[in-house]
C-alpha cells in the first residue's frame, strides 16, 4: 500500500514467474465511483487473471475532497507512478470513476506515457450533472433506516448552504453523529459537488465505453468524442451489476487482444 493507493485483488500475490506469467505485469489503476470505495473492483481484478498488477485508488477525505475533479486526478496519477513508475498503463473508472480516470489519462499521455487503453464503465452523460436526486440515492444507501421523504426535505434544507459546509448541515439536519457515516456523508457530497458540471477536456488515444443493457438505449452519452480510437461495448445487466454477476466474464474479455469479439461492440 501506498498512502491511499491499495491493491484491489488478487487471485494470490504470487511473482510473475511462479504465476507463470514471464516478465513484467501490466499496471492497471482502477478508480473508486462516488462512495470512494475500491472493494467493488475485487471480483474484475481476479477475473483478469496473474498477468495483471491491479490497484485500488481510493478516495481522499478531509479538505482534499473540495479540489476538484482535475487535483484528484494529479493526486491519484502521482501515486500510480509512484508505484508503478512506467507504462503502459491500463486504467479503469466505473460510474463517477469514470470522470476521473479520464483525467488521469490525460495526464499520464501529457507526461509522455503510454495509457494502453481506457476503460470508462457506464459514466455518467456529459456535462455531468447529479444533481440532488442523485445524491439522495446515495445517501438512502448509506442510510437505510431513514426514509426518501427526509432525506429529500434535508437535501432541500441545505441547498443553499455554501458548498464546503453541505456535508455538515446535512448531518445536522438529520441528526448524524457516528464518525464513520460522516466521514461516508463528506465523501458522497464532496464527489457530487466536484462532478456537477464537469466536461472533459481534450481526447485520449484509446478509449473503450462499456455500457449495460439495461440502459444502452439512452446513447454513450457525448463520451466516444473523446477518444481519438474509441469503441463502445454493451454488455449484460445494469449500472449495479456490471462489475459482478453474469457482465463480469463479459467484461474481462474487453480488456483481451481482439476484444471487439467480446460483449456488443457498436
Amino acid at each position: 500500500m501506498t498512502g491511499a493507493l491499495e491493491r484491489a485483488a488478487f487471485t494470490e500475490p504470487l511473482s510473475p514467474a511462479r504465476a507463470g506469467v514471464p516478465g513484467r505485469r501490466r499496471p492497471h489503476a482502477l478508480v473508486h465511483p462516488v462512495d470512494g470505495q475500491v472493494h467493488w473492483y475485487g471480483p474484475l481484478a481476479w477475473a483478469l487473471g496473474p498477468g495483471w498488477s491491479c490497484y485500488g485508488l481510493r478516495t481522499d477525505t478531509g479538505p482534499a475532497l473540495d479540489a476538484g475533479i482535475g487535483a484528484m486526478a494529479a493526486r491519484y496519477t502521482e501515486r500510480l507512478r509512484h508505484a508503478e513508475p512506467r507504462g503502459p498503463y491500463t486504467v479503469t473508472g466505473w460510474s463517477f470513476g469514470a470522470v476521473v480516470a479520464f483525467a488521469m489519462a490525460r495526464l499520464l499521455e501529457d507526461a509522455g506515457q503510454d495509457v494502453e487503453q481506457l476503460v470508462l464503465i457506464d459514466p455518467p452523460p456529459l456535462p455531468a450533472r447529479p444533481g440532488s436526486g442523485a445524491l439522495g440515492v446515495h445517501l438512502s444507501r448509506l442510510l437505510p433506516g431513514r426514509d426518501e421523504e427526509e432525506i429529500g426535505a434535508a437535501l432541500a434544507a441545505v441547498t443553499a448552504r455554501p458548498a464546503g459546509d453541505r456535508a455538515d448541515a446535512l448531518a445536522h439536519v438529520l441528526g448524524l453523529t457516528d464518525g464513520f457515516t460522516l466521514r461516508r456523508l463528506a465523501v458522497l457530497v464532496g464527489h457530487h459537488h466536484a462532478l456537477d458540471g464537469w466536461m472533459p477536456a481534450g481526447t485520449v488515444e484509446r478509449l473503450l465505453l462499456v455500457q449495460p443493457s439495461a440502459t444502452a438505449a439512452q446513447g454513450p452519452g457525448g463520451w466516444l468524442a473523446h477518444g481519438r480510437t474509441a469503441r463502445h461495448a454493451v454488455v449484460p445487466g445494469d449500472h449495479h451489476t456490471l462489475l459482478d454477476g453474469p457482465a463480469l466474464p463479459v467484461l474481462a474479455d474487453l480488456y483481451t487482444p481482439g476484444a471487439e469479439r467480446a460483449g456488443d461492440m457498436r
